[in-house]
């Protein structure tokens, strides 16, 4: 009988619809990190087949830039992989899988074979033509001889006895099996001219413990658990080990690819280390690329001059070989290892979890690509959660480290999104628990482990690549940074929501208190109100026109309400194990549930009609269906340069707001009369969008000025008057 009918349980497309309990919400996209750890990979031209524990996985790996998870199967733990045209082999707990990958977003499974072998787990396998062998590993030790002409009902053709396979590689009619065993270590080679009948070759004893086999030419790349191995099969009735290292970095190579001259390979915690074998005999050792992740079974492929990784903690990378002795990533797979922090721009999602900075391709909701990762200073452990804010072409991110006594906000500028660029970074006098962002100015709350201080600092951010600290106040143990606009700032009090007045920093005092013996969890401003997620399972509404004499509007019972966006007459609330819910507040006395999607929200970002959600282990992408839907469009972006100042005469400092059409460098600055230069303002690349800086004459004489905007074609002049 057919087993196509088993591919609904088997076999999803990344672009299937999410079945889920829902209302007016519709899952259109997610992004998840492969699960499980990685076992095998193959690739072919425009695919990469990803097999691990837990999973396995298609990419489109077409655009090296922008990897695209199309199809996956959960729940499948597959530890062998081989490709031959349109059909995918699998070695699994269980059996071996043949699929028609001719669809790559919709594998069909053609059939399901050796699963009457009792107790086998099918952990190599290999494929030439229309012959299949599968290594069984159980009692018998048996590598099975299959005719796979008709994948859909393969027929077992012979079986080889005895060999502990831990590897196969085939060409044409030879099969060659490194064995895995302390009692029997050789590499071994067999005769399959006549498939009815495999005929032992030859035999090396000298290898043990074999990982991974690859064969060039008339060379066999062997990596065991002793180094690795060139063995020359120009004979294959009489192989010869012509080349030995090792001394490879590491605990044992588990994995290699050759790519020309140069052999790649995998060990445990290393890698892929760099060799040249250009010259027969030898094994030259080059170099170490480090890879964010590698670990025990990490594996390793070559082709058109590019290598595939995947490491222990199942992420896939693309490394150029167009300088074999230094490979350079081009492209990587696989979200942060936990997401709890997100923030949009444009068309593209920023992620931050705790072991990097990843951005993400949201072009296309229904297939989301990463295009960049930036693990660098996100690499160690620690206890709370990182948090990543976005403002048009910058990004915020403050990592989750172990240090108490210091950490930097690091500055990203992200106006082009495949290459982040950290440009700066502001020093915390430590551990930072949240930071907000209002007009140009970021505050950060932190905990000074050595000294015992809990405090607030302030953050100018008006000039990203220079952040400039401008003071800060100390705070309770039990006071949690909840919101800011102008000089108010919200705080999680012990036991309510307190408001203080930060006209001056350094001398914040309290004006309002509400909520008594309620943790807040979260405060939105939007207008003239407040939106309060607490820990009493209620969602309320604050009208806060003065926010001195905060007046509570109404409540709306919301169990586990987490996070709050507003956009429009809309609130989306990432309501933890309770999901995204949707309430309209276009009438704020009288809130009300429109929508929810049932699926574990921790933060969460609103564009257009689309909701970008993290999910721990995943990015969701929701699409708002309810026709109340007023969610504000994306920012209208300025099509012509344009320079303007405000207020103007000023005593004695201005804002000076000017427009960028399209993305270049940028040069602002004030001149004299004479056309002295007074100050250099800016002088960077800018992205395509509105900026403001500010000017200070606090030092400058009464009189005209004029601040000048330039670029490679263009310039705008805006005549200044300070006034004293």
């Amino acid at each position: 009988m057919r087993a196509v009918a088993l591919i609904a349980l088997l076999l999803l497309s990344a672009a299937t619809t999410f079945g889920q309990d829902s209302l007016n919400v519709t899952r259109v996209g997610e992004l998840r990190s492969l699960t499980g750890y990685t076992l095998d990979v193959a690739v072919t031209d425009s695919l990469a087949f990803i097999g691990t524990t837990t999973g396995f996985y298609v990419l489109d790996i077409t655009h090296e830039a922008s990897l695209r998870e199309v199809a996956r199967v959960d729940s499948i733990s597959v530890y062998s992989i081989a490709i031959s045209g349109n059909r995918a082999y699998l070695g699994c707990p269980l059996d071996v899988k043949i699929l028609d990958i001719s669809d790559a977003r919709h594998p069909e499974l053609l059939s399901s074979v050796l699963a009457d072998v009792v107790g086998s787990s099918f952990e190599s396998i290999a494929v030439s033509g229309n012959i299949l062998c599968a290594a069984a590993a159980n009692n018998a030790n048996t590598v099975y001889v299959m005719d796979v002409t008709d994948p859909r009902s393969p027929s077992v053709l012979d079986s080889i006895m005895g060999p502990t396979c831990g590897t196969m590689v085939m060409r044409d009619s030879l099969l060659y099996i490194g064995e895995d065993h302390a009692a029997s270590q050789h590499l071994q080679v067999y005769d399959l001219h006549d498939p009815t009948h495999p005929r032992l070759l030859s035999t090396v004893t000298a290898i043990s413990h074999v990982q991974d086999l690859e064969i060039r030419g008339d060379s066999l790349y062997v990596a065991s658990m002793a180094g690795i191995y060139v063995v020359n099969v120009t004979d294959p009735a009489a192989p010869v080990v012509s080349a030995t290292y090792d001394h490879v970095p590491g605990f044992s190579p588990q994995d290699l690819a050759v790519d020309g001259n140069f052999l790649y390979v995998v060990t445990d915690y290393v890698g892929p280390v760099i060799f040249d074998i250009s010259i027969p005999g030898q094994i030259v050792p080059l170099d170490t690329i480090s890879i964010n992740g590698l670990g025990c079974c990490g594996q390793v492929e070559s082709g058109n001059h590019r290598l595939f990784v995947t490491t222990y903690w199942a992420s896939f990378h693309i490394l150029s070989t167009e300088d074999p002795g230094a490979p350079a990533q081009i492209g990587v797979y696989g979200t942060p290892d936990a997401i709890y922090s997100i923030g949009v721009a444009g068309a593209n999602v920023y992620m931050l979890g705790q072991d990097a900075f990843y951005a993400a391709d949201v072009a296309d909701p229904t297939l989301p690509a990463i295009v960049a990762a930036y693990p660098q200073h996100f690499d160690d452990f620690g206890y709370f959660y990182p948090w990543i804010l976005v403002n048009r072409q910058w990004a915020y991110a403050v990592p989750d480290l172990n240090s108490w006594d210091s950490t930097t906000i690091h500055v990203f500028d992200i106006s082009d999104p495949i290459q982040p660029q950290e440009v700066a970074g502001a020093l915390i006098p430590g551990k930072v628990w949240k930071v907000v962002y209002d007009d140009g100015l970021l505050f950060a709350q932190y905990h000074n482990a050595s000294s015992g201080v809990y405090g607030i600092r302030r953050i100018d951010v008006s000039d990203p690549a220079d952040p400039l600290d401008t003071g800060g106040f100390q705070t309770g143990s039990n006071m949690s940074l909840m919101a800011v606009r102008g000089t108010y700032l919200y705080m999680s009090a012990s036991g309510g929501l307190a408001i203080y007045n930060i006209a001056d920093i350094n001398a914040p005092y309290e004006v309002a208190a509400m909520f008594d013996s309620l943790s807040v969890e979260d405060v939105a401003l939007s207008g003239n109100y407040a939106y309060v997620c607490a820990d009493d399972s209620m969602f309320r509404v604050v009208n806060v026109s003065d926010p001195e004499v905060p007046v509570p509007v109404s409540s709306l019972r919301l169990p586990d309400a987490f996070r709050v966006k507003i956009s429009g007459n809309l609130a989306f609330v990432g309501a933890l194990q309770h999901g995204l819910r949707v309430i309209d507040v276009s009438n704020p006395a009288t809130p009300v549930e429109l929508g929810h999607y049932a699926h574990y929200v921790y933060d969460l970002c609103v564009q257009d009609s689309l909701v970008y959600t993290a999910e721990s282990d995943r990015l969701g992408i929701y699409r708002w269906l309810g026709a109340n839907s007023a969610a504000h469009p994306r920012e209208v972006l300025p099509q012509n340069y344009s320079l303007a100042a405000y207020p103007n005469p000023f005593n004695p400092t201005t804002v000076l707001s000017f427009d960028v059409p399209a993305t270049g460098r940028v040069r602002l600055a004030v001149y004299d009369i004479t056309g002295r230069l007074v100050q250099a303002l800016a002088n960077r690349v800018y992205a395509q969008g509105n900026y403001r800086v500010s000017f200070d004459g606090a030092n400058l004489s009464s009189g005209i000025y004029f601040a000048r905007m330039s670029g490679k074609s263009f310039s705008r002049t805006q005549k200044l008057v300070l006034l004293k």
